[in-house]
């Protein structure tokens, strides 16, 4: 039976109909001219169109995938927690198919505080060269608290001139030693530095104390667990493949997604072998250089889960005639549009049109 393969036409005509009527203003309005919907034609609109297939069916979920959880426990400091995204999903289900993360994330519920085992959960530890004193011995005086008077130079005396004169009226000097005045004769002075106290507060910490380094003052780490996300008991998924350089605009969840959400039309085959020229394009209509890869991909896939029991030897693989209209709006902004499915029952994705 022969696909009625839709037409750029279509595509572009039913696109018009549902685009958000800012985002057409923001790309198509003229100046001083009040913009209308059916002023944007695809005649003016669309430079270049090209054709490709689109290969999809569906897979069972290996039940280990869908319910198991790796049970990892990851450990962080306060100020990394805030970086993970944490799931709270409140007994509900998740429809697998909707579901673009990992099968296995951070649960909120599982976060709990572990003391640091190396401060004990101070976020502290006693400096190592104070010892947790906060002073150390002052290095002017080496401990002592005094140091060598500079006056006398330790000697507790200091030595003065006098000028004796005889009975001829000579001058002669006599040297006299006198009490050195600024140590009070003991030859010692306290350290100017310490101040006579012996010590002096240790550049190396604060109080005593240094941050520890592995939590980084916070006395604490978190830890999380890494469960299953709670699927809904369908155990089938889909596979789609396209080529490749169509996959930049739109992602392969965003195809399979549509395609799982609505009964687009297409060609269906129930043997992996029929994926190939000689049996499509009498029902397509047409080829192209990358339709090949793409079946065999599809091919090579199939097969690999059938080894894995994931997909059945038999059952319906669809074909779907696709369009790729490479567009450009009358402010020069470019953006893409895709049609996928029959005349009359097709699904249409967009990429730059924001």
């Amino acid at each position: 039976m022969e696909v009625q393969a839709i037409t750029s036409d279509e595509i572009f005509q039913e696109w018009l109909k549902k685009a958000d009527g800012k985002t057409l203003k923001k790309f198509f309005e003229k100046k001083k001219v009040d913009f209308r919907r059916e002023h944007v034609s695809a005649v003016e609109t669309v430079y270049s169109v090209s054709k490709f297939i689109v290969v999809y069916f569906q897979k069972k979920i290996p039940e280990a995938f869908v319910a198991g959880a790796d049970g990892k426990v990851e450990t962080v400091t306060a100020d990394k927690l805030h970086k993970y995204k944490f799931y709270d999903f409140k007994g509900k289900k998740v429809d697998f198919d909707q579901w673009k993360g990992d099968t296995s994330v951070p649960f909120l519920a599982s976060i709990r505080r572990v003391d640091c085992q190396k401060c004990h959960g101070s976020g502290t530890h006693n400096c190592d060269k104070c010892s947790g004193s906060g002073r150390v011995k002052c290095d002017k005086c080496d401990g002592s608290g005094k140091r060598s008077c500079s006056s006398c130079r330790g000697k507790g005396v200091v030595i003065i001139d006098l000028d004796v004169y005889d009975v001829n009226n000579k001058k002669t000097k006599v040297e006299k030693n006198i009490p050195c005045e600024k140590c009070g004769h003991t030859g010692e002075a306290v350290c100017s530095k310490c101040g006579g106290g012996k010590s002096v507060l240790c550049r190396n910490c604060e109080g005593g104390k240094n941050t520890c380094k592995d939590c980084k003052g916070f006395g604490v780490y978190y830890q999380f667990k890494y469960e299953a996300v709670p699927f809904l008991s369908q155990r089938k998924s889909a596979m789609v493949f396209y080529k490749r350089d169509v996959e930049k605009f739109i992602d392969k969840k965003d195809v399979e997604q549509l395609l799982n959400s609505r009964e687009t039309s297409g060609l269906s085959l129930y043997n992996i072998d029929d994926l190939n020229q000689a049996r499509l394009v009498p029902q397509l209509n047409y080829w192209t250089p990358e339709a090949d890869k793409i079946c065999n991909e599809a091919k090579k896939e199939f097969k690999k889960l059938m080894k894995n029991r994931e997909v059945e030897e038999k059952q319906k693989i669809m074909v779907f005639p696709a369009l790729q209209l490479r567009c450009r709006s009358v402010k020069g902004k470019s953006f893409e549009i895709f049609g996928i499915g029959n005349t009359n029952n097709f699904a249409i994705l967009t990429d730059g049109f924001k």
